[in-house]
């Protein structure tokens, strides 16, 4: 299955599209107005789920695509690959906000790498590691990497060796 999660700039619906592999189609699925207007998050597929972790809200965009009074977040979106495409909030937090972050899914894990948050400003570096272990259903153990990523920012590339 893949999926688009369509957000952000100033034709933001909150699409989320589904891709018909015979049809070679994209299908908007749903719409909704928990992603819209929602820049720069992270999204990874794990356990038959999609989380949609971080990111920026904006009260409205401009004209030229500039998100207006943005708001950064460490809440966690869930959308369960069920067909019914619906996100529900996830009872587990980021560690701190991040935005405009790398992500990878590794076996039963999640880590997030570089990108920016409240406590640094845009192209300033030094952002922790983060990993999210599964344990259950909706149940990760948590952490924060001694290695710090300096100045990766723009979504850096993760890839597993």
């Amino acid at each position: 299955m893949v999926i688009n999660i369509y957000s952000g700039g100033i034709n933001a619906t909150g699409e989320i599209e589904l891709f018909d592999k015979k049809s070679k189609n994209w299908t908007v699925v749903t719409k909704t107005k928990e992603i819209s207007l929602f820049w720069s998050f992270q999204a990874v597929s794990l356990n038959n789920a999609t989380y949609i972790m971080g990111g920026i809200h904006c009260e409205r965009a401009s004209t030229t695509d500039a998100c207006i009074f943005p708001s950064t977040t460490r809440d966690v979106l869930k959308m369960r690959h069920d067909g019914k495409f619906n996100l529900e909030k996830f009872p587990q937090s980021l560690l701190k906000t991040r935005f405009y972050a790398g992500s990878i899914v590794i076996r039963n894990s999640i880590i997030l790498a570089g990108g920016w948050n409240d406590d640094l400003g845009p192209g300033e570096g030094d952002a922790q590691l983060e990993y999210w272990d599964l344990i259950e259903e909706n149940k990760f153990n948590i952490t924060a990497g001694n290695y710090t990523t300096s100045y990766w920012d723009t979504f850096p590339l993760l890839f597993e060796y």
